[in-house]
């Protein structure tokens, strides 16, 4: 043995060492192997040389040999699988296998024979080897083979070289032959040559060596006849091999015939031989010879010697003959033929002819491999094996019929996967014998692969075409199953030791291996007996069968079953369970192993359904497995309970089912039922303690004896029995309950069972089993006692009902033993509550036995649960019975069930009034009458808990009050000392009565504990007749008996333990009491809990805190309430209040937990919450986080009472200023609540009004908390907005209550700005963004703060003339002109140089209005903010706090805050200032760093800025006034200016401040309500120095648009600001980019149309920058320019335009940009004459404001003439569209002329007006040496228009006034007449009506000095003698011309115009007469309309051209945004 151990412990060593080697080895390619085989060549030499030193030779040769092993496997894996070893390897391994094959026996000392066999396996691994290296090197190990023979053929026979002869050929039966190739084939060809067994004789018994040559051979030749075709064998190689291949078989076969026939000898090993190569010749060799060898084979099955070699070459025919022809052949005829080559071997075996386990295997093989190829033969073959004649059955054939099924069952996988290899025969006749071991049976494995096909109800048997067969497989395998279930079936309870010997022998014992066999082909072929469901009722049962085979099988396919059937699972698992849940009581060990195999099951079936979609629905049939457990945990064997609980518990877990309450509620259960027995169970089942330890079902399941017997009145050792049917009668009612089809099968199966333990007695009654089934009587019948009185669907089986066992419990508990009396009295107690009229009215019996008045006639045995000795019971002790069955039945009856029943009502009630007279006749002490009182107490107590409230006049207050003052007397609350001396004296009366002192001892101590329980079933009961009406005149005394009697229950809580010391008393502690009376009271009058939670609140009275555990109860108290007096009080300072609050907690909870339909009183008294164990004596700290953690717990739990908490607490704050730490328990409900955005009118409202209220009073005290309760409100983020929103509405409400009384008076909001703090610590992010929306709608205020704020006063409709003539607004502008007009418009006489103001804003005397002096002494009056200031305000507190949450919104609160800085509010003033501060210093000045360089730039300029922002204290930061049209720049823009970019300066890093900053001053300036919010906005626009953008220009040009529709006063206001910005946005754009914005010069030109000053100034202005940026001369600017004006013209063909009459000599150029702009405004006729820009232009020259600007403008509209190229450039094509997507739409696009006429007007008369109207104004400012460089700029760029245009003497004239003008100190004028003559040579007479109108416009409207000049240049005219008029100046133009010069005459100029007349005059005579002048004369056309215009009509004309392009502009959307709403 200690070898053995060793050797097996050296080979494990051996196996671990070449693990690593294995592992190279397998990973190794073929490039690889010679590298491998290194390696492991090494490992065996190092191996084999380093033997370990001190063990013996036999442990040495084991090493060598498990070397040896390990080495050769890895050769064969190498030189087979993994490649091609090295020739000098190959060799090596080669020598080696050899040396092993042929000398093995001689490396193993014959000494110790254990290591044969170690030794066989080398050889065996040898002659492997040599097998795969014939692949490679055939031709040399022919070669040795030759040599090795040939050296030992003639030596002795029985020499050692003999034998190694033998091994040599036994070594070469792995050679395989190959003939891949041809050099492959001839080798083969070769070696058989060589291998001729006949070749090789021997000197000495030379058959020996021939036979082994033949089975050397055979085993050579076997796996090419088992191949595809083995004649076609060499297939490809050189046909003359092929033909020396088949000749040398056909000469072998030949040979060994004769060899064979001559000699019956040699049959064993030549006929298999003989076979083999019958088999391997060609086809039509084969089919000659085959018939001939079967035949032969025949014969010889005669000879019993060679019977069964000659059966196994039959088969090997048989097989190649098929596995060659069958697939070519017909399947009839070759069928035909092996029918008839196979009958014979058949015919004998079935007969017994051919007998052993080895005839078994060959025919299965046979079998198997003909049904692969002849599937309808081979299924009637094996049917026939099957088959049963109805006397006997060969065993043996149905073995191999089995066995043939199951095997090509374990081909199905293989099958299905494409493979068909035959099951190979064996070789020879030594392994023929060698297959008789053991019976084949298939692998597990094998068989299990086909589950999935089957689960998917696939045919196994069609992957093998036996599909039709399967019906009579079926058939026959069902007749062997039945006829083998004959002979063991009934062995199915028998053990595993049960012996056959008393059965005949060979029958049975042949029958059972077939059985075992047969059971295996389930599921896969399913015997016809059991296709019905049959199976599962004999399969479970095998499952304990007495084989152990017979077991394994039948579980093993039971498992089968379950997997692949799943249809079938509820079926087999139900069947499994009914099996063992009616297998007999008294077999536990078989009931174990069968709920152990159903455990498995199910398990498995988990399994299953894990993988398996709906693998559980509809399951139904696992009811009754469900109830099976059910059943079986009432069983006696503690085993069986644990088993039956964990099939209940998978059960659940597989299929869903609810009723496993001993699962879920199992450990509820136990503690409820645990102390659920005895005498004062109702009382210990809710105060005695449990046992230490977790209590579980199988705790208590467990059966000990225990010392509680006479406490428990149940018998020694009971009380675990007792208290495990307690347990079960529960978890049957759950079942009930839950399922009760469930319940109701596991009732009958436990009926069943009784009924088996019930007999009858003498007198034909039923009663209960005697001893020894005391245990399952009891489960069973409290376990019935679950059952309802009827169900609806009531089962077939017939059992007793309802009423029978009802009966039988009465009648066992008055004739039973002890036993059966406390069995029955529990039951009756505990039965299901429709039963319970049922017991009280068979309880009736009972009644009459103490009630009749007779003597009893038998004797009545009567013990119930705690009763005592058993005896003669007297009417007392059976009234007692009947009392305590009464107590038992009122703990278990449902809520105001005695308010429905009027049966049980009445008897119930009767019962109290008939004990309690009984009782107060009963003069002595006892502790029976103990007894009765307390069941009196008990019965009492539910009566009325039931009726007093319900039914009053069933249970009448009187009947309360006596019971009252009757409960009293039992406890010490009647007359003090009074129940304790009459206990004293009642003890010592009955001790006096007994002679024994022990007994009296005994008698003394069972009164004294019988008093204690009674103590408190008395107080109880008392407490429940509080319940119901008042029944005492005094109950509302507060000093009266029953208040006074709560009051000391509840003022000392306090343990009631009446008795001595040492007694097992358990029972409810005062405070208990107190609480359970106070409770019932209140809730039967509920007018009184509204006083007792306001003194709950009260410090005074502390006792009353002791309430607080009684409020749940009380139906008027709200949950809500409840919660806040326990936040209020857990955590007080006094103990016992945190106690008591603890208390209403868990009262809480259970009431939230078993819903209110069960009785407050009937709750089982809380235990004390594990949570209180946070709070440590007088630990502030630990309390307060208790409280915390409770509020937690709460609000998870009570979701649905947080909005009424939070109410009931701030209300209880603000009333009663109670604990500060409640506040923070509100913090988990508030952080559930989410306020509605629509919270005004709803809880929201209310909620916010109170935490306001809250905050304003309570701040100062509870600061921390109420920064809590905003802070908790402000964690959900979508409570923030409707937050805020309620802040500002109250903050908005408090100020208009209060307003601003005083400067001092700023602490308004004081509230908000501390709420909205909060708010933004937690949630800065939303607290900001949405106080800055609101800031922002400030731009949506129609008056700003200082309109709102002061009372308006009615204005007039005309206003005086202020003292600088300041024009006020006027509502009608009149038509007759006035002084204060003719300062706005264009001047028609003279100028007015008072009247103007400079462009650059100098401050003079202006229309500016000071806004501030409006609100002059005002500071004092009522102030009311606005929402937005609201904001603003109390953005300035959050600003306190929070620095980089500002930075997205820094642009808009600076904006805001700017414009806010000069408010008339103090309040709003100081905010903003405020707010500048804190964004200045938190970003901007923490910008720099702590480190910062307090001597730097930077600092120096934040801290300067801080510091005057501080200093101002709410002073205005500027003065409050109002741009105006005169004065549009006013003092306060300056200071504006400077102090945005002062701040600007401050962000520098922050890069895009001053652009987002000028977007929102943007965005206010076009879209404020408020006219002085866009005035500022527009100073605080152009101070940051904004870029032009498609926006703001667009923007900028819709507000020009809007002012100038109906324009007054207070518009054009505006419309010059808006003009002032624009031109800002104009200096700082790049020329480049000026192209983009085409709409600003349309903009100006339709603006020229305006006759007011200041607009024609600015829009001057911003004309002139447009010419200088823009390229005219560009094609494409002009054709945007053009298609932008066309926008919005209708598309219709333009009509030609008829010539000017005014002497022109041909048809002037198209103003295509002014048709555009101005037609159909105004009258047509009129709108006709506009024909060139220069028109709207020469305006601008008569006022002195203007004429500078206006000649530059001139200037570069002839410099834009200059770049030109030619004057006349040809017109584009009609067709020709430009469009732009930048600069309007594409489908508005009109065709263009691309010439500079179409934009500019007429070129030429362009040009000439210029000259004409400039001409007086260059004489003036040459002659005075003013605007000099302004004057040589304009002369040079009109020189280069005339050289443009092609009048170059022109151009010269003005060239030399250019140089003239070089020398300043000059003053030479006479350039003038030269200059006037080549202009009138030129411009006459063509031209000469344009220019005559402009020099008498002059004289006509210009001052004194232009006036003269205006003469000298008409004299200069006049006096060229060259000068044509033409027609220009007709009779009727010189009439009006005279009328013109006439008022000259007696002025200083009279001189000037006596000569101009004269030159005139005498011009005029020689001129040509006119062909048609004018009627009107020379005035009709010295203007023109819209070029001089009063107050509106040319404003309005501005307005509508504006909007036709202004609309078109791209982004431009008027209805998104409507500019300057404050204009309406």
């Amino acid at each position: 043995m200690a070898n053995a151990q060793l050797s097996q412990k050296l080979g494990q060593a051996l196996a671990q060492q070449f693990e690593k080697f294995a592992n190279v080895v397998v990973g190794a390619t073929p490039d690889a192997s010679e590298t491998a085989f290194v390696d492991i060549l090494r490992w065996r030499i190092g191996q084999l040389t380093n033997s370990p030193g001190g063990r013996t030779d036999a442990l040495v040769s084991k090493r060598r040999m498990w070397t040896e092993i390990m080495f050769l496997d890895a050769a064969i894996q190498i030189a087979g699988d993994r490649g091609v070893l090295a020739e000098g390897q190959a060799k090596e391994i080669e020598i080696l296998a050899f040396d092993w094959i042929i000398n093995g026996e001689k490396h193993v000392d014959s000494r110790f024979p254990d290591l044969i066999p170690l030794r066989d396996r080398v050889m065996t691994k040898a002659a492997e080897l040599l097998g795969v290296l014939s692949a490679t090197s055939l031709d040399n190990i022919t070669a040795r083979f030759l040599k090795e023979v040939g050296s030992r053929l003639q030596a002795d026979s029985a020499s050692f070289i003999r034998q190694e002869l033998l091994n040599l050929c036994n070594g070469l039966r792995f050679i395989r032959l190959r003939a891949g190739t041809s050099e492959e084939l001839r080798a083969s060809i070769a070696f058989l040559e060589a291998a001729h067994p006949l070749k090789h004789v021997a000197s000495d018994k030379k058959s020996r060596v021939q036979q082994s040559i033949c089975d050397m051979l055979s085993c050579i030749l076997q796996p090419i006849v088992d191949g595809a075709d083995a004649g076609s064998f060499g297939a490809g190689c050189d046909q003359g091999l092929i033909r020396r291949w088949f000749t040398v078989i056909s000469v072998l076969r030949l040979d060994i015939l004769k060899w064979t026939t001559k000699q019956a000898k040699q049959a064993s090993a030549g006929l298999p031989l003989l076979t083999l190569l019958t088999c391997m010749e060609t086809d039509k060799q084969m089919l000659a010879n085959v018939d001939g060898m079967v035949d032969l084979l025949q014969r010889q099955l005669k000879d019993k010697k060679n019977a069964g070699v000659a059966a196994l070459c039959i088969c090997r025919c048989v097989c190649a003959y098929v596995l060659r022809f069958a697939g070519r052949w017909d399947g009839a005829t070759v069928s035909k033929w092996v029918a008839r080559a196979t009958s014979l071997v058949l015919q004998n075996f079935s007969k017994g002819g051919l007998p052993g386990p080895e005839m078994q295997e060959l025919v299965r093989m046979l079998c198997v491999n003909i049904t692969k190829r002849l599937p309808e033969h081979g299924s009637a073959l094996i049917t026939d094996l099957l088959q049963y004649d109805g006397v006997n059955m060969n065993w043996e054939a149905c073995m191999s019929g089995v066995s043939a099924i199951l095997t090509l069952l374990a081909e199905v996988p293989a099958r299905l996967a494409g493979a068909n290899d035959p099951v190979h025969l064996p070789a020879t006749a030594g392994e023929l014998e060698r297959l008789g071991g053991t019976a084949w049976l298939p692998e597990n494995y094998d068989l299990d692969r086909l589950l999935p096909l089957i689960e998917q109800g696939y045919n196994c048997l069609d992957a093998l075409s036996m599909g039709p067969a399967l019906s009579a497989l079926s058939v026959s395998l069902s007749k062997v199953i039945q006829q083998a279930h004959n002979l063991h079936g009934h062995s199915r309870f028998s053990t595993t030791n049960r012996s056959f010997g008393d059965v005949p022998g060979r029958e049975r014992v042949g029958a059972l291996p077939v059985f075992v066999a047969a059971l295996q082909c389930l599921p896969f072929v399913v015997p016809s007996h059991w296709a019905d469901g049959r199976l599962w009722e004999d399969l479970p049962a095998y499952a304990i069968h007495g084989d152990p085979a017979m077991r394994k099988v039948a579980v093993l396919v039971l498992h089968r079953c379950l997997t692949g059937l799943p249809s079938k699972r509820d079926q087999l698992v139900s069947s499994m369970a009914s099996f063992c849940v009616r297998l007999p009581d008294d077999l536990p060990e078989a009931v174990e192993e069968v709920l152990g195999l159903l455990l498995a099951l199910m398990r498995s079936w988990m399994q299953a359904a894990a993988g398996e979609r709906g693998a559980t629905a509809g399951l139904t049939s696992l009811k009754a497995v469900e109830a099976a457990a059910l059943a079986l945990l009432c069983a006696n064997s503690t085993q069986v309970r644990g088993l039956a609980l964990q099939l209940a518990r998978l059960t659940k877990d597989l299929h869903g089912l609810s009723t496993a309450a001993a699962e879920s509620e199992g450990p509820a259960v136990v503690r409820e039922c645990y102390w659920d027995i005895g005498r004062w169970s109702d009382i210990w089942r809710l105060w005695r303690p449990l046992p230490p330890g977790p209590l579980t079902l199988e705790r208590c399941m467990r059966i000990s004896q225990s010392n509680e017997a006479r406490l428990l009145g149940c018998l020694g050792g009971a009380v675990d029995i007792f208290r495990w049917a307690r347990i079960m009668c529960e978890i049957f009612k759950e079942a009930w309950a839950r399922v009760q089809d469930v319940a109701q099968l596991a009732q009958i199966e436990i009926a069943i069972k009784l009924q088996a333990l019930t007999v009858l007695d003498s007198a034909g009654r039923p009663p209960l089993p005697q001893e020894g089934r005391y245990a399952p009587t009891a489960v069973y019948c409290l376990a019935l006692a679950a059952g309802p009185a009827s169900v609806p669907d009531p089962p077939r089986e017939t059992v007793f009902s309802k009423r029978d066992y009802v009966r039988l419990m009465v009648t066992s508990v008055r004739a039973g033993l002890d036993f059966h009396q406390s069995i029955a009295a529990m039951a009756l107690g505990n039965v299901h509550p429709t039963c319970q009229s049922l017991v009280v009215q068979e309880c009736m019996l009972l009644t009459e036995d103490y009630l009749v008045d007779r003597q009893m006639q038998r004797s009545i045995s009567v013990s119930v649960p705690g009763m005592g000795r058993a005896h003669k019971l007297r009417r007392d002790d059976v009234r007692l019975t009947h009392a305590h069955i009464y107590r038992v039945l009122c703990a278990n009856l449902p809520p105001m069930i005695l308010q429905t029943n009027q049966m049980l009502r009445g008897k119930l009630v009767q019962f109290v009034a008939e004990t309690a007279r009984h009782i107060n006749t009963l003069p002595e002490l006892s502790p029976e009458l103990q007894q009765l009182r307390h069941c009196l107490c008990t019965v009492a107590r539910q009566c009325a808990m039931q009726l007093a409230d319900a039914l009053p006049q069933d249970f009448t207050a009187d009947t309360r009050r006596t019971l009252f003052d009757m409960f009293s007397n039992y406890c010490e609350e009647g007359t003090p000392g009074q129940f304790r001396s009459e206990l004293r004296r009642g003890v010592l009366l009955a001790k006096s009565k007994i002679k024994d002192p022990d007994l009296a001892r005994q008698m003394e101590v069972d009164i004294q504990g019988a008093s204690d329980n009674l103590e408190f079933s008395a107080y109880l009961g008392m407490a429940t007749m509080l319940r119901g009406a008042l029944f005492n005149a005094d109950i509302r005394n507060p000093h009266g008996r029953i208040l006074t009697w709560i009051d000391r229950m509840l003022a000392k809580p306090q343990t009631l333990q009446p008795g001595a010391q040492g007694r097992h008393c358990w029972g409810p502690d005062t405070h208990w009491v107190g609480c359970a009376a106070l409770r019932n009271l209140l809730t039967s009058n509920p007018e009184l809990a509204a006083v007792y939670v306001n003194r709950s609140y009260s410090k005074e009275l502390a006792v009353l805190a002791e309430v607080y555990g009684t409020m749940s109860g009380v139906l008027p108290l709200q949950r809500h309430i409840l919660v806040s007096l326990v936040l209020h009080k857990v955590a007080d300072a006094d103990p016992g209040i945190r106690s008591a609050a603890r208390s209403l907690l868990g009262i809480m909870r259970q009431h939230a937990s078993v819903g209110e339909g069960k009785p407050a009183h009937e709750v089982e008294a809380p235990e004390e919450s594990p949570d209180a164990l946070v709070v440590v004596g007088a630990l502030t700290v630990s309390q307060k986080a208790y409280q915390m953690s409770l509020s937690a717990q709460l609000a998870e739990q009570y979701t649905s009472i947080g909005e009424a908490l939070a109410i009931e607490v701030l209300k209880r704050q603000l009333t009663n200023d109670t604990d500060s730490e409640a506040l923070l328990c509100l913090c988990p409900w508030l952080a559930r609540i989410t306020l509605s955005t629509q919270w005004q009118g709803e809880w929201a409202e209310a909620f916010l009004n109170l935490l306001f209220e809250t905050t304003t009073k309570r701040s100062s005290r509870h600061g921390y908390q109420i920064q809590q309760l905003w802070s908790t409100i402000a964690e959900n983020r979508r409570n923030v907005v409707p937050v805020l929103e309620f802040l500002l509405n109250k903050s908005l409400q408090e100020n208009h209550q209060k307003g601003e009384c005083s400067v001092s008076e700023l602490t308004t909001f004081r509230t908000g700005k501390q709420a909205a703090l909060f708010l933004a610590r937690i949630a800065p992010r939303q607290t900001i963004e949405h106080l800055t929306y609101e800031l922002e709608k400030q731009i949506e205020e129609e008056h700003p703060s200082l309109d709102a704020r002061t009372p308006s006063t009615p204005q007039t409709p005309k206003a005086r003339l202020g003292p600088g003539g300041i024009l006020e607004y006027q509502s009608t502008i009149s038509s007759q002109k006035s002084e204060a007009m003719d300062q706005y418009l264009w001047r028609k006489s003279g100028r007015s140089e008072a009247s103007s103001t400079s462009f650059a804003g100098e401050s003079g005397v202006g229309r500016h209005t000071s806004l501030d002096e409006k609100k002059a002494g005002s500071e004092n009056s009522r102030v009311y903010l606005t929402r937005a200031e609201v904001a603003l305000i109390l953005l300035s507190e959050v600003a306190i706090e929070q620095d980089e949450e500002f930075r997205p919104h820094l642009h808009v609160l600076l904006h805001a805050a700017t414009l806010n800085s000069d408010s008339s509010s103090l309040l709003v003033r100081r905010e903003a200032a405020r707010l500048l501060v804190f964004l200045l210093y938190s970003l901007a000045l923490k910008h720099l760093g702590p480190g910062a360089d307090r001597r730097s730039g930077e600092y120096a300029t934040l801290s300067s800025l801080i510091e005057a922002l501080q200093a101002k204290d709410g002073e205005p930061l500027w003065q409050r006034e109002r741009p105006t049209l005169v004065n549009p720049f006013i003092p306060s823009a300056a200071m504006v200016a400077s102090f945005v970019n002062k701040v600007v300066r401050c962000f520098h890093f922050d890069t895009d401040l001053r652009e987002r900053w000028w977007g929102e001053a943007l965005k206010w300036a076009c879209a404020a309500h408020s006219r002085h919010l866009a005035s500022r906005s527009h100073q605080i626009f152009c101070a940051l120095r904004p870029t032009l953008s498609s926006l703001s220009c667009n923007a900028m040009l819709a507000a020009l648009q809007k002012c100038m529709i109906n324009a007054d006063l207070q518009k054009l206001d505006t419309a010059v600001e808006v003009l002032c910005t624009l031109k800002e946005l104009l200096s700082n754009i790049e020329p480049a980019k000026f192209l983009l914005y085409p709409q600003l010069l349309l903009a100006a030109v339709s603006l020229l149309n305006s006759s007011v000053v200041k607009i024609g100034e600015l829009t001057m202005a911003v004309l002139l920058e447009a010419l200088q940026n823009l390229d005219l001369s560009d094609s494409f600017i002009r054709g945007s320019l053009l298609a932008l004006s066309a926008c919005s013209r209708p598309q219709e063909p333009v009509q030609a335009r008829e010539p000017v009459q005014a002497g022109t000599r041909g048809q002037l150029a198209r103003w295509e940009l002014g048709e555009n702009l101005f037609h159909d405004l105004g009258d047509a006729d009129e709108a006709c004459q506009l024909v060139c820009l220069q028109q709207l232009i020469i305006k601008g020259l008569f006022q002195p404001n203007t004429e500078i600007v206006a000649l530059k403008v001139l200037g570069a509209l002839a410099a834009q003439v200059a770049a030109e190229e030619e004057s006349a450039a040809p017109l584009a094509s009609a067709g020709e569209c430009v469009s732009s997507t930048h600069l309007c739409d594409s489908s508005i696009c009109s065709p263009v002329g691309d010439t500079l006429s179409a934009v500019l007007g007429d070129t030429l008369l362009g040009l000439v007006l210029t000259i004409a109207a400039t001409l007086p104004s260059l004489h003036v400012h040459i002659a005075a040496g003013t605007h000099t460089a302004d004057i040589s700029c304009f002369v040079e760029s009109l020189a280069l228009a005339c050289e443009a245009v092609g009048w170059p003497e022109v151009a010269c004239a003005y060239m030399a006034v250019a140089q003239a003008l070089q020398d300043p100190t000059s003053r030479d004028m006479s350039w003038a007449p030269a200059l006037v003559r080549i202009v009138a040579l030129r411009a006459f007479p063509a031209h000469g009506r344009w220019v005559l109108q402009r020099f008498v416009e002059t004289v006509e409207r210009g001052s004194e000095e232009y006036q003269a000049a205006g003469l000298l240049i008409l004299r200069a005219l006049f006096e060229v003698e060259e000068l044509d008029l033409g027609s220009s100046f007709g009779e009727a133009d010189q009439a009006r011309f005279a009328g013109v010069l006439s008022p000259f005459i007696c002025t200083s100029l009279g001189c000037w115009a006596l000569h101009v007349m004269k030159a005139a005059v005498n011009k005029g005579a020689r001129a040509a007469p006119a062909q048609q002048q004018d009627q009107d004369g020379l005035g009709v056309v010295l203007g023109w309309p819209h070029s001089i215009d009063e107050l509106g009509t040319s404003n309005k004309l501005c307005s509508q051209s504006l909007e036709r392009f202004v609309t078109a502009c791209a982004g431009m959307d008027r209805n998104a945004m409507q500019v300057l709403p404050f204009i309406k």
